[in-house]
C-alpha cells in the first residue's frame, strides 16, 4: 500500500502580466507551468539562478510537511529569466530532508 506523504512546499511568485494569464486557467493543479509559459505566452526561457541551503522548519512547515518543528530541510530559491534576461518565475521551496535519504522507497 502507497501512503502519500508531502515533501516539500514551493510559493510561486510571477510577474502581473504572467499571473494574469495563469490564474485564467480552469484548473491550476494540471496546468506545467514551464510549457504554459513558453508554449502559451511565447516567453522562452533562458536560465535561472538558484541558492540552495539549509533551514530548521517552522511550526507551520513542520505541521504541513508532518515533521517535528526544527527538523532540517532543504531551502532553495530561484529566478528563471527569458531569454531577454525578463524575470518570469521567482520560487521559494522546502524540502523535507529525509526525502533525500529515502529516495528508493
Amino acid at each position: 500500500m502507497c501512503r502519500w506523504e508531502p515533501i516539500d512546499i514551493e510559493h510561486s511568485y510571477f510577474p502581473i502580466e504572467i499571473g494574469i494569464e495563469i490564474s485564467k486557467q480552469k484548473d491550476l493543479n494540471q496546468i506545467l507551468t514551464y510549457r504554459f509559459i513558453e508554449q502559451e505566452l511565447n516567453i522562452n526561457l533562458h536560465e535561472a539562478k538558484q541558492i540552495v541551503s539549509a533551514v530548521n522548519a517552522s511550526r507551520d512547515e513542520a505541521r504541513t510537511l508532518n515533521i517535528p518543528i526544527g527538523d532540517a530541510l532543504l531551502y532553495t530559491e530561484s529566478l528563471s529569466l527569458s531569454t531577454i534576461g525578463e524575470p518570469v518565475e521567482y520560487l521559494q521551496s522546502v524540502y523535507r530532508s529525509d526525502y533525500f535519504l529515502n529516495s528508493n522507497s
